[in-house]
């Protein structure tokens, strides 16, 4: 049976829903056990562990936002409780058009 989540760097602390997940669901990850704490919808993130306001949330390896309160592990993560903060993209910058 494949899993019903995805962590998609090792260095993220969010996990995402493959499928729909219903609020009081236990899923699992590496042997590691969540409970659901609000239903998520498939493709929508959730939290590996709880974060205190104003903690920075990873996926893809880099940062893609901050806590703007206390989010429960396995809760959802949404516009309501989490605040835009992309870290920086690397390259030159620099970009010529013909």
């Amino acid at each position: 049976m494949s899993s019903p989540i995805l962590k998609i760097s090792e260095k993220d602390n969010l996990l995402v829903a493959l499928r729909n997940l219903n609020k009081g669901e236990e899923v699992q990850f590496n042997g590691s056990p969540y409970l659901v704490q609000a239903d998520i919808q498939a493709k929508h993130k959730f939290a590996m562990r709880n974060f205190s306001e104003g903690e920075i949330l990873y996926l893809y390896g880099v940062p893609v936002g901050k806590a703007l309160e206390d989010i429960p592990e396995g809760g959802a993560i949404t516009t309501r409780n989490v605040v835009h903060a992309a870290g920086e993209v690397g390259g030159r910058g620099e970009f010529a058009w013909d």
